[in-house]
């Protein structure tokens, strides 16, 4: 590994929050590094659905601000090319008596189905639009505009803190599922999860489907062009999981929705474990005389929460490298 001569910022994972971080504090002049234990296609934010959504953070107020603030950048992204879309669609629930969330409820396009408009078990829902994202093209995306703006990146695991003291003067902990290890947070917990990704058929699929299950039966079609990405499930870390079981079982869920998904060919079938916490970890932490900020466990809402998650976190370097006792 070759590190540039102390960099600013050590940033311990390049999934979408590391990333994400990183092009926040490399566009602001720091020296930034990026260490990732994985290369691209490996990471978990490879792996991920991926449409904004804040389905898991109602009542936390920092995580509903650090989802406005991120939609409105994916919106501004989506005239780029970098595999953000803004694409409508419905939300649906089993409950007749469903209501929306409040932030639903203020999205572009909301209104509430029809019951003609709702196929399957579904018995409510609604309609809106929202940022989907190709996570494989969004994430080269991230990493590209991470080195143009002078940062660099190289492949290492990282078993402690104390191996970075000297490397850099503030450490960013975006390690995710890591965080377990490298804290070390006992909190943490690693969910399992699978989707498919389908050629969209003819007639194409257009607009996007998601439940609002909090099993682990998750159903949620989102199209990206040529292709659609089917899903999904969530099984705690360690269980057994047969891919190809799993695979033709999320595609006759969603072909309940979409009949014509029946018979679309399968391309590729991802998995990840996703990085849950009780709540998500944004602060700054002092070991040993060395500034950590962390940034980590944002669960399934690690797209939702990005670029504000990476701009407070960017905040708290800048103040540490800026203040009184700022590191060496």
């Amino acid at each position: 590994m070759v590190i540039p001569v102390k960099p600013d910022v050590i940033i311990v994972g390049a999934g979408v929050s590391g990333l994400t971080t990183g092009v926040c504090l490399a566009e602001a002049g720091l020296s930034v590094h990026v260490l990732s234990h994985q290369a691209l296609p490996e990471r978990t934010s490879y792996a991920a659905g991926a449409s904004w959504g804040p389905y898991m953070l109602e009542g936390d107020a920092r995580g509903l601000e650090w989802s406005r603030q991120t939609r409105e950048i994916l919106q501004q992204l989506a005239a780029e090319g970098c595999g953000v879309r803004i694409v409508a669609g419905i939300d649906a629930a089993e409950a007749a008596d469903a209501e929306p969330p409040a932030w639903a409820v203020a999205m572009p396009g909301f209104r509430r189905c029809e019951p003609h408009e709702l196929r399957g078990r579904f018995r409510s829902g609604w309609h809106y639009e929202v940022p989907l994202v190709d996570m494989p093209t969004y994430l080269t995306y991230l990493q590209d505009r991470l080195l143009a703006a002078g940062a660099t990146l190289s492949e290492r695991t990282v078993d402690s803190f104390a191996q970075l003291s000297d490397l850099g003067r503030v450490i960013v902990n975006c390690a995710g599922i890591g965080a377990r290890e490298l804290v070390p947070d006992a909190t943490m917990q690693g969910v399992l999860g699978q989707l498919v990704v389908v050629k969209n058929p003819d007639p194409p699929v257009v607009r996007f489907f998601q439940d609002d299950a909090e099993h682990g039966d998750l159903t949620y079609i989102l199209p990206h062009g040529d292709l659609v990405v089917l899903g999904g499930c969530a099984v705690a870390e360690g269980s057994a999981l047969d891919h190809d079981a799993v695979a033709e079982e999320i595609k006759s869920r969603c072909a309940e929705i979409e009949p014509q998904l029946a018979t679309a060919q399968i391309v590729e079938v991802r998995t990840g474990t996703r990085p849950k916490r009780p709540q998500i970890r944004l602060e700054r932490t002092d070991v040993d005389g060395r500034v950590i900020v962390h940034n980590y466990g944002h669960g399934g809402s690690g797209l939702t929460v990005s670029w504000g998650c990476a701009l407070e976190a960017a905040a708290l370097v800048r103040a540490a490298l800026d203040g009184p006792g700022r590191p060496d």
